[in-house]
């Protein structure tokens, strides 16, 4: 017995609709989880800045940035560089929050949730 190819027809609407439709879900489930996240977490270091966000201690920083370090090639220059910061070795900016001399700033702490998938970003558009 010989292997035929078959044809396959599907009907799928145009590709703008199919965009749309992708899109609108998406925001959609993303603004559920996050509404969910923020208000109902028990971990107000996951909260967002208007729901009860308390800065991470300096050991939860370290605990987050190691994970990072560990599951990932990246080094402290690579974090620095995905967080917006100088990418100068002598820039000490992740040891000083990790010491305590420095409070994580809440845009940082909330990329490194969103690196490691504890939190999601929401988008502020849809883009087309």
């Amino acid at each position: 017995m010989k292997n035929e190819a078959r044809e396959m027809i599907l009907k799928l609407p145009p590709l703008d609709e199919q965009k749309e439709f992708v899109i609108s879900m998406r925001a959609s489930e993303v603004n559920k989880a996050i509404r969910y996240e923020e208000k109902n977490s028990d971990n107000p270091i996951l909260k967002g800045i208007s729901n009860g966000y308390i800065a991470p201690t300096p050991q939860e920083v370290t605990a987050l940035i190691d994970e990072i370090k560990e599951k990932t090639p990246l080094t402290n220059i690579d974090i620095q560089r995905s967080l917006g910061l100088s990418v100068n070795p002598k820039n000490r900016t992740i040891r000083k929050w990790c010491k305590g001399d420095e409070v994580i700033p809440y845009g940082a702490w909330r990329l490194l949730l969103a690196f490691t998938g504890r939190v999601v970003i929401q988008p502020l558009y849809n883009q087309e």
